[in-house]
């Protein structure tokens, strides 16, 4: 059997097939998964190894996520030694122009977690920068 295929344009002038008889008009567009696919969005942090900070009372990790759009989040991550009884303030932390609110560590809460969203950076871009000092238990 043949079915003739109907070509209409589109906004951009070019043509495309309208869909058979019976078959939804949705049936022709591509599944928005795929869509997103398309425009970059990644669902996984792509993370760097762990670099061990002087004095050996914690360590840091840093990693990126495109959002899509020209979207990145980008993620630091403090990690306290097991062995380390102190308590230690992260202050001043920035990448590169654009501050954070401080964060603390404990032996009872030995990671903390920063987080940046912006369209100005991309992967491994920008410099994180921090001041770390212990600071009196509570």
């Amino acid at each position: 059997m043949f079915v003739p295929l109907s070509l209409v344009p589109n906004a951009l002038g070019a043509e495309r097939p309208l869909p058979l008889p019976g078959m939804p008009p949705s049936a022709n567009q591509e599944p928005k998964e795929h869509k997103q696919r398309v425009e970059g969005t990644d669902r996984t942090i792509t993370w760097r190894r762990w670099q061990e900070m002087p004095g050996g009372d914690f360590r840091i990790r840093t990693g990126d996520r495109y959002l899509g759009h020209g979207k990145w989040e980008h993620y630091l991550v403090f990690e306290q030694s097991p062995a380390c009884v102190k308590r230690i303030r992260f202050s001043l932390i920035r990448l590169a122009s654009e501050p954070i609110a401080d964060v603390e560590t404990s032996p009872g809460s030995r990671y903390a977690i920063v987080k940046i969203t912006n369209g100005v950076m991309t992967a491994r871009k920008g410099l994180w920068s921090w001041t770390a000092q212990e600071t009196e238990s509570r």
